[in-house]
């Protein structure tokens, strides 16, 4: 199925999500680490993650990640809101005619459930959500993860400063997070709709970065496509490589 009937986070963490780029398996079940103090108190659903120039990967590099859902019993849950893919979401969702030649494209919002759409959308001037088939993440944004919340922005006719559609998400268990942190490889920043909905994805990460650790980040290059992402051999820029999305991605959204 395309989207998730609501945020189960600890269903997700029992499939496997993690945040990692090398860890694929399921979460290690040692209990966690008991972390005070410092940055991790900062740790909540609504806030960003920035990734630090200390964080490599073929994913995560680069990136800023939007907190769905967090706690240090269930571990954390979110979506990356700098990575736009060239594809249309029609192609995603070829089960929703309404999107069918409108303008949105599909957004990277993590690397594991990518069968999975979450979206995310203006509190204001949206059409009313189904109830229990939304919540509000930061001031004046919503999350919803059903067809009838896509249907109803659709048939809106919000831009893409309205309303994005993310495919699959990141996934933290019990202490991963706070490890990860901790570790220097991420800076936490208050969420906001002029970062989460920016016109230029590419100058989110550098804009963040510089206001979290006082450093000026080169953007990255505008190159051919943004699913695919590989680093240079400096780390300062990325290359972005014409490859297509994984089929797992071209799912039909149940009727309802």
């Amino acid at each position: 199925m395309a989207f998730r009937p609501r945020l189960a986070l600890a269903l997700l963490l029992l499939a496997g999500a993690v945040g990692t780029d090398d860890a694929w398996a399921a979460p290690n079940p040692r209990p966690a680490p008991d972390y005070r103090g410092g940055l991790v108190r900062r740790l909540a659903a609504g806030r960003l993650l920035v990734a630090t120039q200390a964080l490599r990967g073929p994913f995560f590099q680069r990136t800023v990640v939007l907190l769905l859902e967090y706690s240090t019993e269930s571990g954390a849950l979110g979506v990356v809101v700098n990575r736009p893919t060239d594809v249309g979401l029609a192609q995603v969702l070829p089960g929703e005619p309404a999107l069918v030649g409108g303008p949105h494209r599909a957004w990277l919002g993590g690397p594991v459930g990518r069968d999975r759409v979450t979206v995310l959308f203006r509190a204001t001037g949206a059409p009313p959500a189904p109830e229990g088939e939304s919540m509000p993440v930061v001031d004046g944004i919503r999350v919803g993860a059903s067809p009838a919340v896509l249907r109803g922005l659709v048939e809106a006719g919000g831009g893409s400063d309205q309303w994005r559609a993310y495919v699959g998400y990141a996934g933290w268990a019990p202490g991963q997070l706070e490890g990860e942190v901790v570790g220097g490889s991420w800076r936490i920043e208050e969420g906001a709709a002029r970062w989460i909905f920016a016109e230029d994805a590419d100058a989110v990460w550098p804009a963040l970065l510089e206001r979290s650790e006082g450093l000026r980040a080169r953007p990255a290059q505008r190159c051919a496509t943004m699913y695919a992402i590989q680093a240079g051999s400096s780390g300062a820029c990325l290359r972005r490589v014409k490859t297509p999305l994984p089929s797992s991605l071209f799912v039909s959204v149940p009727s309802q």
